[in-house]
Parts: structure tokens; C-alpha cells; sequence
């Protein structure tokens, strides 16, 4: 059993602040799943040869966007244990999967299986972190893939990385290594441009270093945006910041390096402005993401964090037709919040 951590007094003020906050409703999500130790989803046996055997809390799926027929846009934000995992299903047809997740890959399994999906036209691995590339080998095997997006930074310290940019070759797979001011073309109706990218080679076994090469991307449709951070950490926040200016205004954040207090900075999110913000993040991980900074800095400017284990494969839709003032489609009623439960000792 992990042993407790001890913090500094001022620590302790910042978590129990954190924990008011969370426990206050700002998560917005029914947390009494958590409650008897949190009910465990089984991983799908189709994950035995690539993943082993981690628990996932499980809670129902909710829609949070306005859900309609036609050429919407729906941009899912998976939940995959302590990794990243982001769906996106175009409205001309076309889908993209950003990042795929960790190990166990059985919760991403399940999501492609129960959607019938069998083809992929865009994959984009943010950066070469195992927490961001092991489902790919899976992807690989089991899935037609048309497009893969990389950057050209090599992760020292893993082998496992070179062996699937091999087979991105092998399998006749088009590589794309996007730069920075790139728009790629995805669907005519979307823009989608890339705000960070390391697309000159190089090479570190620098968690920092790997973290802040990650692809950084902006999807607008109609009148709603959503930022996708990767693992970019503070350092890349500042140059976004300088670059893109009022540029970096969303309606959705898909929060940095899993709620690290390494990203988010006040100033960062003072730009972005997003009213709901996705943290990819495992239950109890012993990582202790979210950072409580993260979750005060979100509070401070009115954003909705959602915990991908709470929320699980919640989706966000962007309606065909325009949204209304603001560009944020309408969340639907939300249940009491129940009382915060007790987790189970780690």
C-alpha cells in the first residue's frame, strides 16, 4: 500500500481548499460512483496482448453538448486510466484520434468496438510519452489508419516508440510532421490549427523537454472552439501566449499535462477563457493529478473541470447550425450533488 504523503501547512490549505472547491460542485459530475471504493469496470479481454489489468472507475457517459442530427461536430474525451485519449468525429465524415492512452488500453478497445470503428483518417500522437502512445500499437494492428501526425522529437529512453514509428512506415501509412502555424486539412467546414510542434528532429529523455514538444492544437467550427494542450507545460503556455494572444480564446480546454501543477498557469487561462475544461487523469494516481493550483486557477476564471474518470467518454458536440451568444451550446439540467464520499485508503 503507497504511503501517505506529508505536506507543509501551507500545502495542506491549498488541498483542502482544492478539495472545498471540487467537493462545492465545480466538477459538475455524479461523484457518488466513487462511493464503496468505486464500482470497477472489467477490461475487455481484446486489450490481453497489448495492456495489463488496471481498474477504472465507472460512472455513466453524459453528453454535455447539444446533441442533433446532421453535420455536428463531436469531440469525445475518453477516459483511459493516467493517459490521454481524444476522439473526434468530423462533420464530413471523417474522424481523428488525438493520443491512445496508456496501459491498459481496454477502455479506448471498448469505446472503438462499441462505435463499429474500423478506420481512422487522422492520429495524431501528441509526443512520444508511453502514457500518450501504448494503445497505438493496438491502433495498428486492428485499425486502417490513412494519417499519422508526429513530431520529429525522439523519446531516449524508450524503444517502444521507435518500433511504432517504424510501423507507421511498414504499414504505408501517410506521416505528417506538422509545424507550428499549420492549418490541416481535415474538413473544409473545420479549422484546425497547430500552436506547438516540435517538427525539427531531435532527442531527450527529459520528461520537460518531450512534454513541451507536444502538438498543440485549435478546433473551431461554427462558433465554438476547443483547445487541445497534449502534455505542454508552462514554458509553452508563455510562447502561446506571445504567438496567438486573444487567438487563444476557447470555449473547451483540453487541460495540459493532466492537471499538473506544471501548466495551467493564471495567466495561460486568463487567455484561453474555456467554461468546461477536460482533465485526462486516473483515479487515486499516484501522481496526485489534479494539482490543487490547477483547480483553484480553473475556479478563478469560472471553468467547469471535468475528470475524464468521472465523466468517463463524455462528448461535446458542436451543432451544425451556429450556438447561441458566446458560441457555447447549452448544458443540459444537472442532478443534486451528492455529499463528497469517502475514497478508499491508498
Amino acid at each position: 500500500m503507497k504511503a501517505n504523503k506529508i505536506y507543509s501547512p501551507a500545502e495542506n490549505l491549498k488541498r483542502a481548499f482544492a478539495a472545498f472547491l471540487f467537493a462545492s460542485g465545480l466538477l459538475l459530475a455524479p461523484l457518488s460512483a466513487l462511493s464503496a471504493a468505486g464500482a470497477l469496470d472489467s477490461l475487455s479481454s481484446l486489450a490481453a496482448p497489448y495492456a495489463v489489468d488496471v481498474p477504472v472507475v465507472s460512472t455513466p457517459a453524459v453528453s454535455t453538448g447539444t446533441v442533433v442530427t446532421g453535420k455536428a461536430l463531436n469531440a469525445y474525451f475518453l477516459s483511459v486510466g493516467q493517459g490521454d485519449a481524444e476522439y473526434i468525429e468530423l462533420p464530413n465524415g471523417g474522424n481523428v484520434l488525438i493520443d491512445a492512452g496508456p496501459n491498459p488500453t481496454a477502455p479506448l478497445i471498448e469505446f472503438l468496438t462499441e462505435h463499429g470503428i474500423t478506420k481512422i483518417d487522422h492520429v495524431v500522437l501528441t509526443h512520444p510519452h508511453s502514457d500518450h502512445y501504448s494503445g497505438l500499437g493496438y491502433i495498428f494492428d486492428n485499425i486502417s489508419v490513412a494519417n499519422f501526425y508526429d513530431t520529429r522529437m525522439d523519446n531516449t529512453g524508450s524503444a517502444r516508440i521507435k518500433t511504432l514509428r517504424a510501423k507507421v512506415g511498414e504499414l504505408g501509412i501517410n506521416a505528417v510532421y506538422p509545424a507550428a502555424g499549420d492549418e490541416l486539412n481535415w474538413d473544409p467546414e473545420v479549422k484546425v490549427k497547430v500552436l506547438n510542434s516540435c517538427s525539427e528532429p531531435g532527442e531527450s529523455g527529459s520528461g520537460h523537454v518531450l512534454n513541451d514538444c507536444s502538438i498543440v492544437l485549435k478546433v473551431t467550427y461554427q462558433n465554438s472552439s476547443i483547445l487541445y494542450m497534449g502534455d505542454a507545460e508552462t514554458d509553452v503556455e508563455e510562447k502561446l501566449i506571445a504567438a496567438y494572444g486573444d487567438e487563444l480564446k476557447a470555449d473547451v480546454l483540453k487541460v495540459g499535462h493532466h492537471g499538473s501543477a506544471t501548466a495551467s498557469s493564471p495567466a495561460f487561462l486568463a487567455k484561453v477563457r474555456p467554461w468546461l475544461a477536460y482533465i485526462e487523469v486516473g483515479y487515486l494516481n499516484t501522481f496526485d493529478f489534479p494539482a490543487p493550483s490547477t483547480s483553484i486557477n480553473l475556479a478563478a476564471i469560472g471553468a467547469t473541470p471535468r475528470l475524464t474518470y468521472i465523466t468517463r467518454n463524455e462528448v461535446y458536440t458542436i451543432p451544425a447550425a451556429p450556438p447561441g451568444p458566446g458560441g457555447t451550446p447549452p448544458l443540459p439540467p444537472l442532478p443534486p450533488i451528492p455529499p463528497s464520499p469517502v475514497l478508499p485508503a491508498r
